[in-house]
């Protein structure tokens, strides 16, 4: 993780069939709609992701937890475009 409110920076997550592990810790994880997950209980929403899945930018819908995820570590100009969803959705950005 590059970015993120709610979880520390540089945490480790991970997202498979039906588990989040973040820094090691599973949580279970559920869809319940395009782009929408269940993570133990915390709705988790994907706000976007480039066309190249290498970056993503999520949170939950009440704004306690958001985070911008990239593959590589740099995510570039995609950072500003996560920024920038985020901050159309609504999440305080001066908090990343």
């Amino acid at each position: 993780m590059v970015a993120g409110v709610g979880i520390p920076v540089g945490s480790k997550v991970s997202i498979g069939q039906g588990v989040m592990a973040v820094n090691g810790s599973a949580l279970p994880l559920a869809q319940v709609g395009p782009g929408q997950f269940n993570a133990a209980g915390t709705a988790l929403w994907v706000h976007w992701l480039d066309a190249d899945a290498r970056t993503v930018a999520m949170g939950d819908p009440d704004g306690h937890w958001y985070f911008v995820m990239d593959r590589t570590g740099k995510p570039g100009e995609r950072m500003t475009a996560a920024r920038t969803i985020l901050d159309w959705y609504g999440y305080d950005t001066t908090r990343l």
